[in-house]
Parts: structure tokens; sequence; C-alpha cells
């Protein structure tokens, strides 16, 4: 029998002495499958904010670097773009490339996370909290839509690692790691902050309370930490100061300290308990009582289920009474605050606290060996009846959650409108016609310029014809100098097709099926008199 090569021998007896490796391989195999599986269908459509990551992209891809901040899309840094770049660059404006960076980046979160934990929390935990991020509704639904905050958890654990290899590792080249990847964080989401505000007080709580770094060593590391933070703020802080960027008018604009709300408000009492009861609500709305938002459709169905929320609760509890490694305190505080990011603004709460999802697993997992821990100790009988009722509570959990995703959510007529799918057939209908035709565009709810077309259909010529972004809406004239014209009609003006074939008979009338629905009409008038007109 031929006899395996040293290498290849010694490689397999390394794989299955290590069986989590091939757990972890299998794991991160399912991730890139649920978060790749009919990427470009679901959600349905193209939102306006993933069309602007991907003119960003192309932006940067005509003239380079474009700086740490963009303004489309109400302000974001420009970090993930640039990874939106490379993706266009590679598959061209498509709504793969812009999914598609988040979608890898988010399978890319399921091994850091494990090689983050296995060391200081064992394979089995860590194996365990890979899965449950692997299937949590919260992390999938931003790891398939292309905005830029779907990058954000990867970043984070990256950042996170090296946090706490430099308070194990008193070494200033750690700290130094620990502070630029810390800084580096402002250039990935708005929402960064809070962030930055955990981890400074993780830093400065572990300086106090540990013994392993003492004396003049411990102001030495975090002055090394400081200066690396600040030294990868700089282009972040240069465009701050300019009073002309306007940098700090998007925070304002979602502040929830320049609502109404808060405004109405004369007693520092009632305004403690309105931000105290908001942070119990972000809570409630994670797991109990969904609310959609908006901007992204997340909320359709719970983001996070009870069974997470109540195992990382158990974990937290005993990671306090007991000693834990750096990594599960840096992630209790993170849980704890980063929720201050939802809590102080009006709108978004799922996407400003995604940084919090990898650690809410990590919590999870150690409740889940808490339980397991406990089992250990009753009868034969009683551990049997107790595991299998934990199995199966977690395996209906996962189960529950990927058939809020792929079927509830893929089915809600909130999350098509929210992506704009009637505009994103409207946009491959238009795109099949050859140079020469010009659109007349009728829509009540987007312009013909609004990103998601810009983006999808950038060669076509078009005009927008309704009240609320064109000419009255009940124009129908025709200019042939501009091209042979083609009516598009959406939402209520769809009603004036008769209204257009009564002035140009004879034409051609197309629809764009949306469930039962039309998603656009268009009216192609053929006969040689229109152009007379």
């Amino acid at each position: 029998m031929m006899s395996l090569s040293p290498g290849l021998n010694q490689f397999m007896v390394l794989l299955f002495r290590r069986r989590w490796l091939i757990g972890v391989g299998l794991m991160t195999l399912c991730a890139l499958f649920l978060r790749t599986y009919q990427l470009t269908d679901l959600p349905s459509g193209l939102h306006g904010d993933e069309g602007v990551a991907g003119l960003e992209g192309l932006r940067i891809l005509r003239e380079g670097y474009i700086g740490p901040y963009s303004w489309p899309a109400h302000g974001q840094p420009t970090g993930p773009l640039y990874l939106f770049a490379l993706a266009e660059w590679a598959l061209g404006p498509t709504i793969l490339a812009v999914r598609l960076v988040p979608a890898l980046a988010g399978t890319l979160t399921i091994p850091l996370l494990f090689c983050l934990l296995r060391k200081d929390l064992g394979p089995g935990v860590a194996l365990l909290s890979a899965g449950f991020l692997t299937v949590m509704e919260w992390h999938l639904h931003f790891s398939r839509i292309g905005f830029p905050v779907g990058t954000w958890p990867c970043f984070v654990l990256s950042a996170a690692a090296a946090i706490t290899k430099a308070v194990e590792r008193p070494n200033w080249v750690w700290w130094a790691l620990a502070g630029a990847a810390t800084g580096l964080g402002i250039y990935i989401y708005n929402a960064y902050i809070v962030v930055s505000i955990s981890v400074f007080v993780f830093i400065s709580g572990y300086c106090l309370f540990s013994r392993t770094i003492t004396g003049r060593r411990k102001w030495f590391c975090m002055s090394v930490f400081c200066l690396a933070f600040i030294l990868a703020n700089i282009p972040m802080i240069r465009f701050a100061g300019d009073k002309n960027s306007g940098y700090f008018g998007h925070f304002k604009k979602v502040s929830v300290l320049d609502s109404d709300s808060w405004r109405r408000i004369d007693s520092p009492i009632k305004k403690a308990y309105f931000l105290l009861s908001r942070y119990a609500s972000f809570w409630g709305r994670l797991t109990w009582r969904p609310e959609v938002d908006f901007v992204d459709a997340a909320g359709v169905t719970p983001m996070v289920s009870p069974v997470i929320i109540l195992l990382a609760a158990v974990g937290m509890l005993k990671s306090i009474r007991r000693h834990r490694p750096p990594v599960v305190y840096l992630g209790i505080i993170l849980v704890l605050i980063v929720p201050v990011a939802a809590v102080a603004s009006m709108d978004g709460q799922y996407r400003r606290t995604l940084a919090l999802v990898p650690f809410l697993a990590m919590l999870a997992a150690l409740g889940a060996a808490e339980v397991s821990a406990l089992v250990r100790t009753q009868r034969k009988a009683v551990r049997w009846i107790i595991t299998g009722g934990l199995v199966v509570i977690i395996s209906l959990m996962a189960g529950r959650s990927l058939q809020n995703y792929f079927i509830k959510f893929a089915h809600a007529p909130v999350q098509k409108w929210v992506f704009c799918q009637e505009l994103t057939e409207a946009c491959s209908y238009m795109t099949k016609f050859p140079p020469g035709f010009h659109f007349l565009f009728y829509s009540n709810r987007w312009s013909v310029d609004y990103e998601t077309r810009q983006f999808l259909a950038p060669k076509i010529s078009a005009e927008d014809r309704s009240v609320e972004f064109g000419r009255g809406g009940h124009d129908t004239s025709i200019d042939p100098a501009k091209g042979y014209p083609v009516f598009v009609f959406m939402g209520r003006y769809k009603l004036n097709l008769d209204l257009v074939r009564n002035n140009y008979p004879g034409g051609l009338t197309a629809s764009g099926t949306l469930t039962s629905d039309q998603a656009y009409l268009a009216y192609i008038p053929i006969s040689s008199q229109c152009l007379k007109k």
C-alpha cells in the first residue's frame, strides 16, 4: 500500500488530533453559503445607499485616494469603500460586486472570532460562539447588504485581538499596534466612537487593577497606546477640524439630544429616565418586540433570539463573578456600552450597534458552557434530559433564525420597498435599450437621478416628469432631439398610461412584475406621428 509522504502524514495527524479545525472549516463554509446564497436577489433590489457605495467605489477607481470621508448618503468614512472599489474592479459595477465585500467580511468574522477565543476559552466555547454568530440574523442581514457597516464586526475583532494581546504581554510594540488598530476604526463607521470609548474604559480598568503591569511600565504602555491612537486618527482629525467640512453636522442630524422629544423634557431626572428607558427599549427591540428600521429593513423579525440573550446574560453574570481572560471583559464592556449609540440617535439602532454582535455570541457560548458545567453535577438521567433539551433549544433557535431571514424577511413587502425593488426592475428594463432612446420618468418616490439608477443604469438618457421631481406630472410632450421617447411610470403615475396612449396611439406597453402587482409600466410610441408632436 502506498504510504503518505512525511509532510502529508504530519498534516493528517495534526488535522485529526485537532478535530476543531474541521469544525471551524465547516462552520466557515456554512457562513459563506448563508451570506452568498442568492446574494443579488435577497434583499430584493438595490438600496440607494448601496448605490452610493458602488458609485464611490467607481470614483476611487477613477481618482484614486478620495480622502477619509465621503459625503453622499449623509456622510460616512471611506475605509471600506476602497474594498468596494477593488470588488468593482474585479466584477464590474454590479449588485454582486457591491454586496460581496460585506458578505466576505461577514464570513471572515466567523474564523476570526474562533481564533480570538480558542486559546483563552477553549475550542468548544470558541466553536459554539462562531456557530451562534453564523446563524444570528442580525449579523447575517448586514453581511448581505452593500452597506460599509457590514465590514465593522470583522474589523473590531481584528482590533480586539491586538488589544487583548497587548494587555497579556506588556510589550510596547503590541500596545502600539492596539492603539493604531483602535484608532483606524474611525475610518470604518461613524458610530465607532462608542467602540473607542469602550476600549479606553477596558484599557484604563486593566491598567488600574492588573498585577501583570505596574509602575512606570503601566504609564509608558498607556502613552504608547494613546500616541498610536492619535497618529492613526490624524487624517480624520484634520478633516473634522476644517470648519467647512461639516463633519460634526452628521452627528447633529441623528442625535436624540437635538430632537423635540429631548427639548420638551425639563427635569434632569426625567432626562435620565428617558435615556435609561431607551437603553432598555433597545434590548427589547432586538428580541421580543422588533421595530422595522426603514433605512436598512432590519427588524422585520427579531434580530436576536431570546435564547441568545438569556444565555449571554448567564455568561456575563458568571464571568463577572469569576476570573476570566481579558477578551471576556472587553466583550462585556462592549456589549454594555455600544448600545449607547442607539440610545443617543433617533434611528439606525441595529446598524449603529453592530460591533457588539460577535461578543454577544461569545457571552452566549459562555452561558451555554455554564449550563453544561451545571449539568455535569447532576445524575446521569438528569444530565441526558437537560443536555438534550439544551441541544434541541439551540437547534430550534438556529432553524428559526434562518427561517425568519430566508422566508419571512424574503417575502416581506417592507424589505422590497426599502431596497427599491421596483426601481431596480425599472433600471434593468431601461438598460436593455441601445443608445438613442430617451426615458421620460414618472415616479412619486424616486428621482431619475437617485443613486440606484445612477449605479445600475449610468449611461441612459433620461429626465424626470413627476410633480415631485420634474415638470408637473401630466406633461407628455416629446423632444425628438433628445432621442426616441420611452415613457416609464411608477407608483401612482401608472395611472398616466392611458393619457399617453391617447396622445400617442399605436405604441407598445411593457411592465415589470412584482409579486401580483406591476413594478413599473412603460410605453413606447411606435407611430411616426409622435415625433411630429
